[in-house]
């Protein structure tokens, strides 16, 4: 019985250590600023106006995939489009995303 009761306060002596090490030891985050939070809002209308410029069939597939979080089976059912066309569609619809982003950060 002290053996067990030894062993479980030997393992928890061990967790709480770990714990503790991994807290002193962790990176420290740095607060966020105004310029930050600027930053952010202007990285979230360049967002936003690229997925705007999106022709609508490419749109509707980004948004399904990315907001909605849908799998590409489950788009190309909702669309009733083939699977094919799903990954084509995103595809074409990520690079366009991608280049206006980078063209105007």
């Amino acid at each position: 019985m002290f053996a067990i009761a030894y062993n479980m306060l030997k393992n928890e002596y061990r967790r709480r250590m770990t714990v503790m090490e991994y807290a002193e030891n962790a990176p420290k985050e740095e607060p966020v600023t105004d310029t930050d939070h600027l930053e952010q809002e202007q990285r979230d209308r360049i967002l936003s106006d690229a997925i705007g410029r999106l022709p609508e069939p490419q749109k509707v597939v980004f948004l399904l995939r990315y907001e909605e979080e849908l799998p590409l089976t489950e788009i190309a059912r909702v669309c009733n489009i083939p699977e094919g066309t799903v990954k084509s569609r995103l595809f074409t619809a990520l690079t366009a995303v991608r280049n206006y982003c980078k063209n105007n950060e």
